[in-house]
């Protein structure tokens, strides 16, 4: 019976030295901190880049828009995670801008976009 208690114990040990070993600091970031810019390409919206770098990826933004600001059909060429913090957000998939297909999603939403998807979106508050 010795045995599996000493076996659990070594591995608690090992666990505790890696996790007291961290190779990248720790980062706070409260949404006063954030550092929102105009976007060119979209008219009525902001873009504060949370973690990391859009032109490398991985990256987080968080992207304020003004009420009535619509985005005309596009695509990424990566997969985009859109949360909704607040507000309405209406979103639909297409290669052109119909106000009929939008889907209208409140906070804590999460739409999962394909990469090369067509979308488009309209903030409504």
């Amino acid at each position: 019976m010795g045995r599996p208690a000493s076996g659990l114990l070594l591995a608690g040990v090992a666990l505790l030295a890696q996790a007291q070993a961290p190779t990248v600091p720790l980062r706070v970031i409260t949404p006063d901190t954030l550092q929102y810019r105009s976007e060119p390409g979209a008219p009525g919206a902001e873009v504060a880049v949370v973690a990391g770098n859009p032109q490398q990826g991985p990256y987080t933004i968080r992207v304020r828009f003004a009420p009535g600001v619509r985005t005309p059909p596009h695509w990424h060429p990566d997969q985009r995670v859109v949360t909704v913090l607040q507000g309405q957000y209406a979103f639909a998939l297409g290669t052109r801008f119909d106000a009929d297909a939008l889907t209208h999603y409140g906070p804590g939403t999460v739409l999962v976009v394909p990469a090369g998807q067509a979308h488009f979106s309209a903030a409504l508050e």
